[in-house]
């Protein structure tokens, strides 16, 4: 069962409505950063590697760009805070738990 509402520092995501705030503001997420957020989010304390985002964001085979997912990790912590998610040196990323 997905929750409703999850909080992250100041950052809460409202799965249902599948929107994002930073205090009480709304912050404008592409759909793509939304889903990788919400990939993050909802799998509190686990690491993802790049081809585990890639594979479920983009579907598996996804042979575009090897630095898309760097980018939009580097959008979302513009967005919302370096501190929501963390880089896990060789391993990954994740929002920590």
């Amino acid at each position: 069962m997905r929750p409703r509402r999850v909080e992250v520092g100041e950052v809460v995501l409202e799965v249902e409505a599948r929107r994002v705030l930073k205090g009480s503001l709304p912050i404008g997420l592409t759909a793509k950063e939304y889903q990788v957020l919400e990939l993050l989010v909802l799998n509190r304390g686990r690491v993802f590697s790049k081809d585990e985002i890639l594979e479920r964001i983009w579907g598996p085979g996804y042979e575009g760009e090897s630095n898309l997912v760097e980018v939009y990790v580097k959008n979302l912590r513009k967005k919302l805070g370096e501190e929501v998610i963390e880089t896990i040196r060789g391993l990954g990323y994740r929002v920590p738990g």
